[in-house]
């Protein structure tokens, strides 16, 4: 439905920038765990891998330009996440998420980052059907 809407509104030809997180390969059921907290502590609906992201971009008549990975500017390691992890740790068993989810949710996708379970990725993409630009 994103990219359905988008094509609306792009026009052939324009630019769409996509800055979201995305699945990375690997992990097993330690990274299964963690991507859970993060969905239900931050009400996550969808999260894709890179490849279903261009998918999708595709059958909305979006081509792929390039996708860089921003993850390694994000800021994991602060003092804060690092009480927020305390945090989430302490009271993480409990039934809180409709308080706290939010923190145990960040938590969690702070794990995932720093693990490589989760990137985050700024793809661009072009709407088929105008002219190509040599910069884009």
């Amino acid at each position: 439905a994103f990219f359905a809407q988008c094509a609306r509104v792009v026009r052939p030809g324009g630019l769409l920038l996509v800055c979201d997180d995305v699945m990375r390969a690997g992990g097993g059921a330690a990274a299964r765990r963690a991507i859970e907290r993060f969905r239900r502590g931050w009400r996550i609906n969808t999260l894709l891998d890179r490849e279903a992201l261009r998918a999708l971009a595709a059958k909305a008549g979006f081509e792929h330009r390039s996708t860089d990975d921003l993850t390694p500017f994000l800021e994991t390691g602060r003092p804060r996440d690092r009480a927020i992890g305390l945090l989430a740790a302490l009271v993480g068993w409990l039934p809180v998420d409709a308080r706290l989810g939010h923190l145990t949710g960040g938590n969690a996708l702070r794990t995932c980052l720093r693990r490589g379970w989760i990137g985050y990725d700024l793809a661009l993409f072009r709407r088929a059907g105008g002219p190509a630009t040599a910069d884009a």
